[in-house]
């Protein structure tokens, strides 16, 4: 495994960690098999796209929410373009049929950027997975759902071209476990990752997880993906989201209640996010009872919940 040196005082070696996120793209199969594959070509380039051009956002995230004002008036140093460079070169996105996987290093450098490694490793990974998910909603209309791990048992190994790259992980392993347990559309963090970085005595650091990370209904650490957003950006996706509602409920035939939980999660994401009351969705038009659903009984039990505890949370 890759070795790396923490800094020139103590000549210290130690095993490069991954921050490994794990994202599952909802609904892809049924959508994938009546649409023109154009489509899922262009979001695709559109996702790399938008990767390559992270450097300039990672670097205004991590100073524009600071009051801390030596870090505002910071200017970039060449040490942490090069910082940014490698972390971008070493970043590896994968996509894999309805599954994307992204690994990112956690660099030890000796600049004022990489002063929390796990922190900066965290924030550009929220960088690139809020945009694969923006570009994800508006390209293809669906929705993902994912979780982020970190440990340094992750090796991604090219091999001859005609064969691929194989990739071996307990991190990834550990990121699909916590994916699956996540059952609505939303990242999850992993405990052990979120306490480490809630550990760091720093203001700007605990400001910052404020506004991009969240713990939700069931206590589950999550990534804020409406972090940063205006009234238009908002207003798009409450479109989007209303739009899948919609669809979801004019099924012919019964209503697939894992469906319908998932988008009704979505609007309560959507309508506690959202900064002003014309943005939020009308949930009182949602009557379940109008309409016939799989495992009815069992859903109600559900839906009361997602009713009275989620729906009408503001």
């Amino acid at each position: 495994m890759e070795m790396i040196n923490e800094s020139n005082r103590t000549k210290k070696k130690r095993q490069i960690q991954y921050m490994v996120c794990y994202l599952d793209i909802l609904g892809f199969s049924g959508w994938y098999s009546k649409t023109n594959k154009r489509i899922l070509n262009d979001a695709i380039n559109e996702v790399i796209n938008g990767f390559k051009s992270n450097r300039k956002e990672f670097l205004d995230m991590l100073y524009k929410d600071s009051k801390d004002v030596d870090r505002i008036s910071y200017e970039y140093k060449p040490e942490d373009e090069q910082y940014i460079k490698m972390l971008l070169q070493k970043t590896k996105i994968v996509f894999l049929s309805d599954s994307i996987i992204i690994s990112v290093p956690i660099l030890y450098k000796n600049t004022k950027i990489s002063h929390f490694p796990l922190f900066s490793t965290l924030i550009f990974t929220k960088i690139i997975v809020s945009d694969i998910a923006h570009k994800i909603m508006r390209n293809m209309n669906l929705f993902i759902r994912g979780a982020i791990a970190y440990g340094n048992d992750y090796s991604f190994l090219p091999i001859e071209e005609e064969y691929g790259n194989v990739i071996q992980s307990k991190v990834l392993i550990n990121a699909v476990k916590i994916e699956k347990n996540a059952i609505y559309p939303r990242v999850v963090i992993d405990d052990t990752l979120f306490n480490k970085v809630y550990n760091i005595n720093d203001n700007w650091v605990l400001q910052f997880l404020e506004n991009n990370l969240f713990t939700d209904f069931d206590c589950k650490k999550c990534l804020n993906l409406y972090s940063g957003y205006d009234n238009t950006e908002t207003k798009e996706f409450k479109n989007i989201i209303e739009n899948s509602l919609q669809l979801c409920l004019s099924k012919k035939n019964k209503i697939d209640s894992r469906v319908l939980e998932k988008i009704l999660y979505l609007v309560r994401f959507h309508n506690i996010k959202a900064k002003s009351k014309q943005l939020k969705i009308d949930v009182d038009k949602i009557f379940i009872e109008n309409y016939k659903i799989e495992n009815q009984n069992k859903f109600k039990k559900k839906y009361d919940y997602l009713w009275k505890t989620i729906l009408k949370e503001d």
